[in-house]
């Protein structure tokens, strides 16, 4: 009897130990065995079938299986075995409205807080209250609605609730929590102005974010290097519903940042401050008299050069036309510049070397700087910040006569408001800080 060849004997071994391996992955009921399933799905470009196949035997990892598929069918069976994630997902592929919102808020009563969240935002308007005990029951296990939750705590000023909400994101893992947390806490136990500094600036939030950013720039201000010895500080921060500050680009100003000027003045007359920086969403960084706007893209550069303006520094690129008309028609000294009509830079100097300035270009007059190099005020995020800028920034923070504080501006913004005893308060505030 002829023995069968090598290689046909090892290929019977094979698919005989198949046919064994896969009766051994039957049980008695003729359900295939969990692990065989999901590897023959593994090795599938039609995974769906063995994942539908393992619903008698493992319905929770084969419905968290089918409600990741891309095909509506598969998407569907898992959803009709309430399977939450998938009853989610459904509602957002169905063009049917009413089909729409039954799936939605089938997932939410199966605790999808994806789908709570979205119930949240469809019933925010019409019914309130509801639509808030959604976002309250995603916030239990989504980071993201109890942030949400938080910031609304920050615009209804619920201390209680914007901090509780904030502790459950940032046990949900938000690390944007954590931050507005840290930020809340600073805020709340710093002490004001240190002695010394003779220019208190107050900042103005009217969001979590802006408090967040004015505490990250107090601290790189105290270990600014280059700006040690200047006498400048953040005297305090002040918390204000965006609703009522009212902060916007204003399309007159040429998109600069602007408030509502008036409500701050009935809101921070018991607060101690010189200056003020107001933190918003989005606008042109400005400064105007003693008040300085900045949005929330505005990096921390661009806060000191906005700073300098505060004691009189004018920038080194060209000015506008209208600004030029402004500083640029008549002989003038500024801090870092000086202006004049004469070609000859030995007719005005007093130190060793002038260098000429690009201020004035559009105007009638030539600006000269004594850095050779670019400064801070011409671009503010490369530019350095010479000695003899700070020792001339040390000069006029010693002399209040000289600067503008934000009193004018509170001052003006309530005589506008028709409000004459409010606006009288501050006008002799101005004129307290200008007997210092």
């Amino acid at each position: 009897m002829n023995r069968l060849p090598e290689h046909t004997r090892q290929k019977r071994y094979f698919l005989l130990g198949v046919a064994l391996l896969f009766a051994l992955c039957l049980r008695a009921d003729n359900q295939v065995y969990p692990p065989l399933l999901l590897q023959l799905a593994q090795q599938s470009q039609q995974p769906e079938r063995y994942w539908a196949a393992l619903l008698p035997q493992d319905p929770q990892l084969a419905l968290a299986k089918l409600s990741q598929s891309t095909q509506l069918h598969w998407i569907t069976l898992a959803a009709k075995h309430r399977n939450a994630y998938a009853q989610w997902q459904l509602s957002e592929l169905t063009t049917d409205p009413q089909q729409r919102l039954m799936w939605l808020q089938k997932a939410a009563e199966n605790e999808e807080p994806l789908a709570q969240n979205a119930l949240y935002h469809h019933l925010k308007l019409t019914f309130p209250e509801e639509a808030l005990r959604w976002l309250k029951r995603a916030a239990t296990q989504d980071a993201n609605s109890a942030l949400l939750l938080a910031k609304e705590g920050w615009r209804q000023q619920d201390v209680t609730a914007l901090k509780h909400w904030l502790v459950q994101a940032k046990h949900l893992g938000n690390m944007q929590a954590a931050e507005f947390l840290q930020a809340l806490d600073f805020s709340q136990q710093y002490q004001g102005a240190e002695q010394g500094c003779q220019q208190p600036i107050l900042a103005v939030t009217d969001s979590l974010a802006g408090l967040a950013k004015a505490q990250q720039f107090h601290q790189r201000l105290i270990s600014d290097p280059r700006l040690q010895d200047l006498p400048v500080c953040f005297s305090g921060f002040v918390s204000l519903p965006k609703a009522q500050l009212k902060c916007m680009a204003q399309e007159s100003q040429n998109g600069r940042l602007g408030c509502d000027n008036y409500l701050l003045a009935q809101r921070l007359a018991n607060f101690q401050f010189s200056h003020i920086v107001v933190f918003a969403n989005s606008g042109k960084a400005n400064v105007v008299n003693g008040m300085m706007h900045l949005d929330s893209a505005d990096s921390y550069d661009v806060f000191i050069h906005e700073l300098a303006h505060f004691s009189g520094f004018i920038d080194e690129y060209p000015l506008s036309k209208t600004l030029a008309m402004q500083f640029c028609e008549e002989d003038g000294r500024y801090p870092n510049l000086l202006i004049r009509h004469t070609s000859s830079t030995d007719e005005i100097q007093d130190e060793s070397q002038l260098v000429a300035a690009r201020t004035c270009n559009n105007g009638s007059a030539q600006a000269y700087k004594t850095a050779e190099s670019f400064t801070f005020m011409e671009f503010y995020d490369e530019g350095t910040i010479p000695a003899d800028y700070i020792t001339s920034w040390q000069r006029q923070l010693a002399l209040p006569a000289k600067l503008t504080p934000a009193f004018i501006n509170l001052a003006q913004a309530s005589e506008s408001a028709k409000d004459k005893p409010l606006a009288d308060y501050w006008w002799q505030r101005l004129a307290h800080f200008r007997r210092q």
